[in-house]
């Protein structure tokens, strides 16, 4: 019988280890139940992007020229390379001039992957399509082999973005947003100059402010006046912000100096208590200051940051029983929905005192700090930080392994009417209802609903995702034709996924009340089914709407504490669940 190849020989073939502080490779077992991917920023002979993923024991890789896009037009030529160890997944450093390969590497991103085909086919064929869910990549992601020209001895293939929620025309803004390592925080010229581990999102004194914004880094309190023209117009009227928001802000108080504070915000802090109240660089919502308060967020509706701060002090009573003290990730967009944005999981120094942190220990052991708020302050003061966006996990962080909600997001192909999806919603409620489920609707914001099912935090992950998969694949087996629980692309068209993986430890999901960062600021909006059947859009509220909604006394969710119910062994026998780790 024929040894095996050895898939590493190649790799070993091509380095000298005494040379190179490279791992030697050498076939291993995964550490985790999920396969592994990962991203490095490789100075060599060109700069470009090496991307690899975990499968039978290697790194099978390519190499991105250009890097990675989000912008599903993007098709970016990435060379298959010899397969990697997966020890290589944990180097990041400089491989000397003459070895192979020579030039500084960072560890630009990590996370784990999900294949949407089979991989060892996909790898044959030349299309493997798979969903990605990193630090900084995310959603679906496909590679397909190019036809080979005559005498072409390299494999070249192209990295392309599928069209998703998480999919932008400026491709180009997942890059210039991050610069820095996923792992240490420092910059190409740190590592190359040998120098030490960085805590992640510090601002660096030895860089620009344009370079410590793209690499990530915290904003400090500016204490200029913004140079944004006065708006003319408001979608949020005077009379309005003055009925609903006037309890939300504050005369600017400076708080005392202390040992976290730099000179310079105690010397800001004096400062702005000498000017005039008035002043736009003073504003405060609920006593947290909001710098650039004038700075445009949402063009199409000329909403500004004090105004976003504004309405997330007056929509808190509203949110934050379903978001206090469950773990958040944030999406920034300090400039507004037109300039670069980065998705944010982790806590990160520099941070304002009202987002909290807690340890939470990740799949692969170890241990990271997430953000979580416990009030209205908590909530604005992301906002300050440039949110945009919420989005929280199905537990709170004191009882982290058992959910306290179920959700169904109905994903709609391209071109399906909104109409199909509010029936689709509507099927899923009935469904569920027979099983002795109650569940409630809300409009995402983009262009699907969630069938939300309010549970009594006593199930476990595993029970929860068993349950929402074997729900869902049900579903889609019933009607194949107008429902498909899987993510591909392919299998999707004309049709709605029924995307049941939000429901797994990690996974987070839109928040009620939360702005999304488009075009306009629709607003993720909690509805009653009654409400749903004359809607036309999943985005049709904006903030002026809710607040109308808050005044109006429209909570369709508010008697939703009073909900006592959970996943009962009965249930779970009945659709013959199996627990999915």
């Amino acid at each position: 019988m024929a040894a095996r190849r050895d898939p590493l020989a190649e790799y070993n073939k091509r380095r000298d280890f005494k040379e190179t502080r490279e791992p030697k490779g050498s076939r291993s077992r995964s550490r985790s139940n999920r396969k592994r991917f990962l991203v490095q920023e490789h100075d060599a002979t060109r700069l470009h992007y090496d991307f690899r993923l975990e499968w039978d024991g290697v790194l099978k890789s390519w190499a991105v020229t250009r890097g990675p896009s989000l912008n599903p037009q993007d098709k970016r030529l990435a060379v298959r390379t010899e397969d990697h160890p997966l020890a290589y997944g944990d180097f990041e450093g400089t491989i000397p001039e003459k070895q192979y390969g020579g030039g500084t590497v960072m560890l630009w991103d990590t996370g784990w992957w999900e294949p949407e085909n089979d991989p060892d086919e996909g790898l044959r064929e030349g299309k493997l399509t798979f969903h990605l869910h990193g630090e900084r990549l995310q959603g679906s992601w496909a590679l397909v082999r190019m036809r080979p020209r005559p005498g072409e001895k390299r494999e070249n293939w192209l990295l392309i973005k599928e069209g998703d929620d998480i999919a932008t025309e400026d491709g180009e803004i997942l890059l210039e947003d991050h610069q820095t390592s996923v792992t240490t925080g420092r910059t190409m010229d740190e590592i190359a100059a040998g120098e030490g581990e960085r805590k992640k999102h510090v601002w660096a004194s030895n860089r620009s402010t344009s370079e410590n914004l793209r690499a990530g880094a915290v904003d400090p309190p500016s204490t200029k006046q913004s140079k944004s023209p006065t708006l003319s117009t408001r979608t949020i009227s005077e009379g309005q912000r003055k009925r609903k928001e006037a309890s939300a802000v504050t005369p600017e108080t400076p708080k005392p100096a202390t040992k976290s504070r730099g000179k310079s915000q105690v010397k800001a802090a004096k400062a702005s208590s000498t000017k005039d109240s008035s002043s736009a660089a003073e504003e405060t919502v609920l006593g947290v200051r909001i710098t650039h308060p004038e700075r445009i967020l949402f063009e199409g509706q000329s909403i500004s940051k004090l105004d976003l701060a504004r309405y997330y002090a007056v929509v808190a009573d509203r949110m934050l029983p379903y978001a206090v003290e469950h773990l958040l990730s944030l999406v920034r967009a300090p400039q507004g929905v037109k300039g670069p944005r980065f998705y944010q999981k982790h806590a990160s120094e520099g941070f304002p005192d009202e987002i909290k942190e807690v340890p939470v220990t990740e799949s692969s052991g170890e241990t990271e700090n997430y953000m979580y708020v416990r009030d209205a302050k908590g909530v604005v003061a992301a906002v300050q930080m440039g949110t945009l966006e919420f989005h929280i996990w199905g537990s709170r962080f004191d009882k982290l392994e058992t959910p306290d909600r179920l959700i169904f997001d109905l994903d709609p192909d391209e071109g399906l009417d909104f109409a199909v999806v509010k029936t689709a919603a509507v099927a899923l409620h009935d469904a569920l209802d027979e099983i002795g489920l109650k569940s409630i609707p809300m409009v995402t914001g983009g262009k699907g609903v969630h069938v939300i099912v309010p549970l009594v935090a006593r199930a476990t992950w595993p029970e929860a995702k068993g349950f929402a998969k074997t729900f869902a694949q049900g579903f889609a087996e019933r009607e194949p034709d107008n429902f498909v629980a899987t993510m591909s692309k392919e299998k999707r068209k004309g049709r709605i996924f029924i995307d049941w993986l939000r429901n797994e430890r990690g996974a987070t999901a839109i928040a009620p009340y939360s702005t999304r960062a488009r075009s306009g600021g629709p607003v993720a909006t909690p509805i009653s089914w009654d409400e749903l059947s004359a809607l036309e859009a999943a985005n049709g509220f904006r903030i002026p709407d809710i607040l109308e909604r808050i005044e109006s006394g429209i909570d369709p969710w508010r008697d939703l504490a009073k909900v006592r119910q959970s996943l009962t062994r009965k249930i779970l026998d009945k659709l013959g669940v199996e627990d999915v780790d």
